[in-house]
């Protein structure tokens, strides 16, 4: 068996504090939003894959009913980010 990339499950996504977004890429939509990684982990299991092409059948756009979806998964830089400004000599 394969192994799978690092990020590569719902419950991955979770315990390393990535975020994932949704965008609606139909015409004249735009709608965009971030997903519950939880809500979604009880829904479809945390071993769901988090591949786009096994994310994407699971929904669509709550504003036109589209399926025609984008994905970006990034890590939640707010939570993992250190101190911001100039350098300090140690």
């Amino acid at each position: 068996m394969k192994d799978r990339p690092a990020h590569s499950t719902i419950g991955a996504l979770i315990e390393d504090k990535f975020s994932l977004h949704i965008y609606c890429e139909a015409y004249n939509c735009g709608h965009h939003g971030e997903v519950d990684l939880e809500k979604l982990a009880m829904r479809i299991g945390v071993d769901h894959g988090a591949m786009h092409y096994e994310l994407i059948p699971v929904f669509k756009c709550p504003a036109c009913g589209s399926k025609h979806l984008s994905m970006r998964i990034s890590p939640n830089v707010q939570q993992n980010i250190g101190p911001v400004g100039p350098l300090h000599k140690a």
